[in-house]
């Protein structure tokens, strides 16, 4: 897996965040958007980076248990990813109002929902590419970041678009494709 495979992934995986902010900056009134935005993106980023690296270190541990079908277990990992974006692009996103994001129990369970993904990549990046750990770390709090912003920004003018939706099944059309090529480079 190298660095633009590594891109792709990971601005798939944001645009589940993107959705979020979408939604919840579309609910937010203008007045609130600027107090509350700083502490949702921050939420989001931490949750990401904790899931990516709490993986990373769970893969790690059981590399030696693994190793054999590390192939497999990315090729499943990445599928997974691709289908949960798939699924979320058909449902509805979840939001945050204002009173969620002050009391913030329910702004850590979507965020902690949102790293789902992360987690499943630091997994992988852990069997199979443990190189670009930090650059991970680094493009998944900045895309992370940059999603929810701009989501939560702009909410209410992409939700008369439909963009988050479509945006989350392109993304998960393209993780399919990758694991798909992932198997084949890997065993071809």
């Amino acid at each position: 897996m190298g660095i633009i495979s590594l891109i792709i992934i990971l601005l798939c995986i944001s645009t589940g965040c993107f959705a979020i902010g979408v939604t919840s900056g579309s609910k937010l009134g203008s007045c609130y958007k600027s107090s509350v935005a700083l502490k949702t993106t921050f939420v989001f980023v931490v949750t990401s980076l904790l899931a990516l690296s709490l993986s990373f270190i769970l893969g790690k541990l059981l590399y030696n248990s693994v190793s054999h079908v590390s192939t497999w277990i990315a090729f499943a990992l990445f599928f997974l990813i691709g289908v949960r974006l798939l699924m979320e692009s058909i449902e509805k996103s979840p939001s945050l109002n204002y009173t969620d994001i002050v009391q913030s129990s329910y702004l850590i369970r979507v965020a902690v929902q949102a790293s789902v993904d992360s987690f499943m990549l630091g997994f992988v990046l852990a069997l199979v590419a443990p190189r670009l750990l930090l650059g991970t770390l680094f493009l998944s709090a900045l895309f992370t970041f940059l999603s929810v912003t701009l989501g939560l920004s702009h909410g209410h003018s992409f939700t008369k678009t439909v963009l988050g939706n479509r945006l989350q099944l392109i993304a998960g059309i393209i993780m399919v494709i990758i694991a798909v090529r992932f198997v084949i480079i890997a065993n071809g």
